[in-house]
């Protein structure tokens, strides 16, 4: 019997207040949810019911996992099943509001990000967040690692010189989701 949500097929980066968060939980609180959760997923799985876009996409979602926005990594030549490692960065300006995603098969950013939204965070994130990966095969199969995690909290670019800083990039620039 099949449920009428089925589970993804690909990673989410999430950050939340909750101590523990799953996949079964969001589904079933969704209606109700009270605690924030933000999270980028990168999904290579197809779920109408879900919004997905595709097979090989990246979302931004907002307590809830339906996203609100995506982005389809094809046409930029990212393909999430081809077997390669992928590098991702996940990057938040207050000042601006703004998520910015980027994936690459290079381990530096491109000046472009594939995905940018508007996200105001200033009334969710609390003193103290959780920050977690996870990751779902369905019924196949597959390995997900995280080579490198890093959190960089700064006011100066210097030490990131390859990443263009995102208060720099102009709405034409990058792909904008609202």
């Amino acid at each position: 019997m099949r449920s009428p949500v089925s589970l993804h097929f690909g990673e989410r980066v999430t950050i939340t207040s909750l101590r523990r968060v799953g996949v079964k939980k969001l589904i079933l609180d969704q209606p109700q949810y009270q605690d924030f959760f933000f999270a980028v997923e990168i999904d290579t799985s197809f779920d109408s019911l879900l919004g997905n876009i595709n097979t090989n996409h990246i979302g931004i979602d907002l307590s809830t996992i339906v996203s609100f926005s995506s982005v389809d990594t094809l046409s930029p030549g990212v393909d999430f099943k081809s077997g390669k490692v992928v590098n991702a960065w996940i990057e938040y300006r207050d000042s601006m509001k703004m998520v910015c995603v980027w994936v690459s098969y290079s381990s530096t950013s491109s000046p472009t990000p594939i995905l940018a939204s508007q996200v105001d965070f200033s009334e969710q994130l609390k003193e103290f967040m959780h920050v977690g990966f996870s990751t779902s095969n369905g019924g196949g199969s597959g390995i997900h690692v995280i080579d490198h995690w890093q959190f960089i909290k700064t006011l100066d670019y210097g030490s990131r010189e390859e990443v263009t800083p995102m208060d720099t990039i102009e709405e034409g620039n990058c792909l904008l989701s609202s």
